[in-house]
């Protein structure tokens, strides 16, 4: 009955995930097409800060109410009332903090903006603790049904409201609504109800739990979104508008397949710590994320200028070369990714974490650098860094299980080569068309040109590996069905 639950919990997780991307991608195509980069961009200097003190609020007590055992109502009251007071405390400093932080980006707009935006905080509060009872008992159809729920709503009410030229404030009707009605519906479908219940001793047992956990949630926010505070401040809400809409749509969906594939490839990686087998696993999903992956980033860098004009409008022209350059690195990211799964599989975290350390704080420096002059600079810096620090992360995962990096690169060089001759190919028929055609219709024709030509070279140089794909698809469709 257990593992029943645990199969049903893991596909509405899987199903929730997939929705809710695909709905905030194809609201995210619409918002464009109707809103300025500069829209974009004042709400990602609003979210580097929400973000963060979003994770401080939660302090990593809804993991240590997962994680909990013996969970009392007491547990769960304590937490529910820190949340809301912290919740709301932040609210307060936030909505005082409207002012300074207008005047810090010289953006006189902000100071209303943040204003309402700190009504997140406080909505958000109410509902950190319904969600992870949720999770605890793997009632993710629940979660979906909430979820979806208040991406739909918040959808169509913030598109109404960018046809009706409300501007930036569609975005934040997008992020408020959202937030509103998602604590709404968590209490409908949940049945914890708070009481004026409070324990200091309950508390600082959560906290001893959950601070750690903090933490390293802390270090990997503040490395990862550094780059969107750095280009706000020096580059303005423009260039930040088109930095974070390519960054979203080269790495939500290339991340999104190699976290399913991993889940796939890695359920009991833990559990082998035989070195062959752990090898094995990690050249297969390697392997099997490649023939994905590099054909839809390879498209992507080469189709980048029908992409962008064709889907999102003219207006978005000038974040092409950076949606290429972080395409670029996603290539490598969709692949290396699964390292980090040997790393702690084999109980390396401390040099993980090392190795982690540096890599974000040559991020942060690299952030502001490539702030100085331009987002195309923070892209290329961002790239080379993760180049630098690829090699390092292969190595020390190799010795783990006695793999060296050149039998990575074997596995991986026929897709390399074989996706180059493609983007090669793709690219020149592309310049042929080019100004000949709408870019939209030169979008169609180049996915299907690089499709056939694709499946093509891959049968006459990568037959085995191809037939050995398809079959290791099937079975997943057929477990999964």
């Amino acid at each position: 009955m257990k593992n029943k639950s645990t199969i049903n919990g893991v596909k509405w997780n899987a199903i929730n995930s997939i929705a809710s991307q695909a709905s905030t991608v194809i609201t995210g195509v619409v918002l464009m097409r109707l809103l300025s980069p500069d829209a974009f961009g004042l709400i990602g200097m609003i979210t580097v800060f929400t973000g963060f003190l979003k994770m401080l609020k939660d302090s990593g007590l809804g993991v240590s109410l997962i994680y909990k055992k013996d969970l009392t109502k007491y547990d769960k009251d304590t937490v529910f009332w820190f949340n809301f007071v912290f919740g709301l405390l932040l609210s307060i400093i936030f909505f005082f903090s409207s002012g300074f932080l207008a005047d810090y980006y010289d953006e006189p707009e902000l100071n209303n903006l943040i204003k309402v935006f700190s009504l997140t905080f406080v909505f958000s509060s109410l509902s950190g603790v319904h969600g992870p009872l949720l999770k605890k008992h793997l009632q993710y159809k629940k979660i979906f049904m909430a979820n979806i729920t208040s991406i739909v709503v918040s959808s169509i009410l913030t598109i109404i409201a960018a046809f009706s030229n409300f501007g930036v404030w569609s975005l934040v009707i997008l992020h408020l609504s959202a937030s509103i009605i998602y604590t709404i519906n968590l209490y409908f479908v949940s049945d914890y109800r708070p009481s004026f219940n409070f324990s200091k001793d309950i508390l600082k047992s959560h906290f001893d739990y959950s601070l750690p956990v903090l933490g390293t949630k802390s270090f990997n926010y503040l490395t990862r979104n550094a780059d969107n505070f750095f280009i706000g401040s020096l580059l303005g809400s423009q260039a930040l508008g088109y930095y974070s809409r390519a960054f979203f749509f080269v790495n939500m969906p290339i991340q999104k397949i190699s976290n399913i594939i991993g889940s796939i490839l890695f359920p009991s990686l833990s559990l082998k710590k035989d070195k062959k087998q752990s090898k094995n696993l990690l050249l297969n999903a390697m392997n099997m994320t490649a023939f994905i992956t590099f054909p839809l980033i390879g498209g992507l860098i080469v189709l980048s200028e029908p992409f962008v004009v064709g889907i999102f409008g003219e207006q978005w022209k000038p974040m092409v070369l950076t949606l290429q350059i972080l395409s670029i690195l996603t290539l490598f990211e969709s692949v290396f990714v699964f390292t980090t799964s040997i790393f702690y599989a084999h109980g390396a975290t401390k040099l993980y974490f090392r190795l982690s350390v540096i890599y974000g704080l040559y991020n942060i420096v690299a952030f502001y650098i490539g702030s100085l002059y331009s987002i195309e600079a923070v892209a290329g810096l961002l790239l080379i860094g993760y180049i630098l620090f690829m090699f390092p992360k292969l190595y020390y995962a190799g010795k783990l299980i006695d793999l060296r990096i050149l039998e990575i690169f074997k596995i991986l060089k026929s897709h390399f080569i074989i996706n180059f001759i493609v983007m090669f190919l793709v690219y020149v028929a592309s310049i042929f068309l080019l100004h000949k055609i709408s870019m939209i219709i030169l979008l169609i024709i180049g996915i299907a040109t690089y499709l056939i030509l694709f499946t093509i070279i891959s049968l006459l140089m990568n037959k085995k590996d191809l037939l050995i794909f398809i079959d290791n698809l099937k079975k997943v469709i057929i477990e999964k069905g």
